[in-house]
C-alpha cells in the first residue's frame, strides 16, 4: 500500500519541478512604474533563461501612439532600442518571447517621462524589478498570444490532493478487503 502511495505521489508532483523551470522575467529597465527626468533610448527585459533569436516582439506605445523599437536578443536580454525620442507622459512597453525550454511567454510594464526632449538621452542604470503585473492591455494581448503561467504552487496543491484522493481510495479498498477476511 504504501509503495503504491509513493508511485501516485511521485508521479503526480514530478511535473511540478519541471513547471518550476520555466522561465520568468528577472529584470526590466526602466523599472515597472518609474518616473523619468530623462527619456530612455532603450528599453530591456532580462530573463532567468536564455531566449530563442528571432522570437522576440515589443511594442511601447505612449501619448502619440506606438514607437518604433528595433529589438535585439543577446542571450537571456531583449533590448528594444528606440526609434525616436520620448515625449513626455506615460509610456506601456508590452513584450513576448519564447524562452530556451520552448515556452512562449508575454507581459508589460510602464513607466512615466515626466519632462520633454529633443533629443534622446542614455538608458538610466538597470534596477532590479518584480515581474509585471497584468493589466487588461495585457490581458487582451495575452488572448492572442499564448503565454506561460503555470505555477508550480498550484500544481503541488493539485498533486497534493490526488495523493489524498488516491490514498482515500486504498485506504477503502482496504478497509474493505479486511472485512471480508474471516
Amino acid at each position: 500500500m504504501l509503495l503504491a502511495l509513493g508511485i501516485a505521489a511521485a508521479t503526480v508532483l514530478a511535473p511540478a519541478g519541471a513547471a518550476g523551470a520555466h522561465s520568468g522575467v528577472r529584470e526590466v529597465v526602466p523599472a515597472d512604474g518609474s518616473v523619468l527626468a530623462v527619456p530612455p533610448r532603450q528599453v530591456q527585459v532580462t530573463f532567468t533563461q536564455n531566449v530563442l533569436e528571432n522570437t522576440a516582439r515589443m511594442k511601447v506605445t505612449g501619448p502619440q501612439g506606438e514607437v518604433p523599437v528595433r529589438v535585439a536578443t543577446a542571450g537571456p536580454s531583449v533590448t528594444g532600442s528606440l526609434g525616436q525620442a520620448l515625449t513626455s507622459g506615460s509610456f506601456t512597453v508590452l513584450w513576448r518571447v519564447t524562452s530556451a525550454d520552448g515556452h512562449p511567454i508575454s507581459g508589460n510594464f510602464t513607466f512615466q517621462v515626466s519632462a520633454a526632449t529633443t533629443a534622446p538621452s542614455p538608458a538610466p542604470s538597470p534596477a532590479p524589478s518584480s515581474p509585471p503585473a497584468p493589466t487588461p492591455s495585457a490581458v487582451a494581448s495575452a488572448a492572442a498570444t499564448p503565454t506561460t503561467t503555470d505555477s508550480g504552487a498550484a500544481r503541488l496543491l493539485i498533486g497534493a490532493g490526488a495523493v489524498l484522493a488516491a490514498a482515500a481510495g486504498i485506504g477503502g479498498l482496504w478497509a474493505r478487503y479486511r472485512r471480508s477476511q474471516p
